[in-house]
C-alpha cells in the first residue's frame, strides 16, 4: 500500500507541474497548409491590392489571394509603385543570371535592365521611382561595398551612386532615405546623381519605414532602433536593444473608433530574440503627432493598447515560433470576431505567408498559415 501511495503522490505532483504546458497546448491551433509556401519576398502594397512573391507572383485583390501572371524566370523580389507599375525582379535559375521587369496593370511584362551572376539583388519603390540594387563583387566578402544603385525614373534608369546592399527605400520631408547594409542611411535628394550620407555611423540598417511624411523609424540587425526627423535631417532617437532585428517593419491602424476620435496606430518590428527560438514581431505605440517616444516601450503583441492581437497566449503558441521578414496590414479588411482588429499578413523566412485572421474553431482571430 504504501508503494500505491507514493506513486499516486508523484502522479499528482506531476500534472502540478506541467499545468502551464497543458495551458499553452490548449492555447495552440490546428497548423494549416500555406497557400503560399516556402520562402518569400517582402510583401508590396499598391492601394488596396498586394503583392509578394515565392518564385511565382502573388497578388491579395478583393479579400483574397490568387496567383497572377509573371515575367520569366524565378521571381526573387517584388516592388510597387503608386502609379500602377508593378516590378519583379527574376533569376534564371541555370546561369543565375537576373534581370528586373516592370509592367502597367493592362500590359505586359517589359524586360527592364538584366545582369548575369547574381547582378540584381533588390528592388524598391518610393514616391514612384524604382531603386534597384546591383551587386558588382564577386565573392561574400564584397557583399557591404561593392553594389551600384540604379534609380529609374522615367523611361531609362541612371546610376545614382555605389552603395551597400540597398535594404529599403523611403520618401519624406521631399527627400528619399536609403537603409543599407554597413554604410548607414544614405538620402538622394531627388535631383542630383550623387547621393550623401547624413546617417553613415548607423549600423547595418535591415529595413525603414515611413512613420508619417517627416518622421521615419529604421532598425539594424544588431539591435539599433532609430528615428528620423527628415524636416531637419536630425537622427532624433538611437535606441540599442538586445535583440537581433529581421528588417520587417509595418505601420499598424486600428479600425475606426466609434466616437470618431480617429485611429490608433503600431509600429510593428520583426525580432529574433538571440537565442532562435523566439521570433515574432514586437510593436511599438506611434503618437499622435507621428512620432514614437524617444526612448520606445517594445511591447510583445497582445500584451500593450492598443495591439494588433487580441490574445497574448496564442501569439506565443503561434507565430512567435517564426522568423519573419515581412509584415503588411491587409488594405480595409478586417475580422469579424475580436473586436474587429484588421487582418495582418506575415511573410516567415521558411514557412510561406502567415495570416491573423478569424478562426472559426476558437472563436477569434489567431495567427496560422494563410490557406
Amino acid at each position: 500500500m504504501k508503494y500505491i501511495l507514493i506513486l499516486i503522490a508523484s502522479v499528482v505532483c506531476a500534472a502540478c507541474d506541467q499545468a502551464p504546458l497543458f495551458y499553452t497546448i490548449s492555447k495552440e491551433v490546428a497548423p494549416k497548409t500555406a497557400l503560399i509556401p516556402g520562402a518569400l519576398t517582402k510583401i508590396a502594397r499598391q492601394g488596396d491590392e498586394l503583392f509578394v512573391g515565392n518564385g511565382n507572383l502573388w497578388r491579395f485583390s478583393g479579400g483574397s489571394w490568387g496567383q497572377m501572371s509573371k515575367p520569366p524566370g524565378t521571381v526573387r523580389d517584388v516592388a510597387a509603385a503608386e502609379d500602377g507599375s508593378l516590378y519583379a525582379l527574376t533569376m534564371d535559375n541555370k546561369t543565375g543570371d537576373t534581370a528586373v521587369w516592370g509592367k502597367l496593370p493592362d500590359d505586359e511584362w517589359t524586360e527592364l535592365v538584366s545582369a548575369p551572376n547574381l547582378g540584381y539583388q533588390a528592388l524598391f519603390c518610393a514616391n514612384n521611382v524604382l531603386f534597384i540594387s546591383r551587386w558588382n563583387g564577386t565573392s561574400a566578402s564584397d557583399m557591404t561595398k561593392s553594389f551600384t544603385l540604379l534609380i529609374w525614373d522615367g523611361p531609362e534608369a541612371f546610376q545614382g551612386d555605389n552603395t551597400a546592399l540597398v535594404n529599403g527605400v523611403v520618401y519624406a520631408g521631399g527627400k528619399y532615405y536609403l537603409a543599407t547594409a554597413g554604410e548607414g542611411v544614405y538620402m538622394w535628394d531627388g535631383v542630383s546623381t550623387g547621393l550623401t550620407r547624413p546617417f553613415s555611423t548607423l549600423s547595418h540598417v535591415l529595413g525603414i519605414i515611413n512613420l508619417d511624411d517627416t518622421h521615419i523609424a529604421a532598425v539594424s540587425r544588431t539591435g539599433g532602433f532609430y528615428q528620423i526627423d527628415a524636416s531637419t535631417d536630425t537622427l532624433t532617437s538611437n535606441v540599442a536593444r538586445a535583440v537581433i532585428h529581421t528588417g520587417a517593419l509595418a505601420v499598424w491602424t486600428s479600425p475606426p473608433p466609434s466616437d470618431g476620435s480617429g485611429p490608433q496606430k503600431v509600429l510593428l518590428i520583426g525580432i529574433n530574440r538571440n537565442d532562435n527560438a523566439n521570433y515574432g514581431y514586437n510593436e511599438v505605440a506611434i503618437k499622435a503627432d507621428g512620432t514614437l517616444e524617444a526612448v520606445p516601450a517594445f511591447n510583445e503583441p497582445g500584451k500593450g493598447a492598443p495591439s494588433s492581437v487580441n490574445d497574448y497566449d496564442r501569439y506565443l503558441a503561434t507565430l512567435e515560433k517564426h522568423p519573419v521578414h515581412s509584415l503588411m496590414q491587409a488594405p480595409g479588411v478586417y475580422n469579424k470576431t475580436g473586436a474587429g482588429l484588421p487582418v495582418v499578413f506575415a511573410a516567415t523566412q521558411k514557412d510561406g505567408l502567415w495570416t491573423y485572421r478569424d478562426d472559426a474553431s476558437v472563436n477569434q482571430p489567431v495567427w496560422n498559415a494563410q490557406d
